[in-house]
């Protein structure tokens, strides 16, 4: 296995474990919220964990809006 490949692994792996944590029909929403918070970054894995943890909280507090 090769670095980038543990490495991908490693992101999806941070990601997979605080998705657990929302329900399945609130995921999209979960996803959008994380996608805005990354976009244009590259970040570590320790940085991503802290903004997947982060967002997963407003997540939780506020919900996603739902049209």
């Amino acid at each position: 296995m090769t670095d980038t490949t543990t490495a991908a692994s490693s992101r999806a792996d941070i990601i997979q474990d605080i998705v657990r944590l929302i329900a399945p029909e609130d995921r999209e929403g979960y996803f959008a919220m994380l996608a805005h918070e990354l976009r244009g970054h590259e970040l570590p894995d320790d940085e991503l964990r802290r903004v997947a943890v982060n967002v997963c909280h407003k997540f939780l507090k506020y919900g996603w809006p739902r049209t």
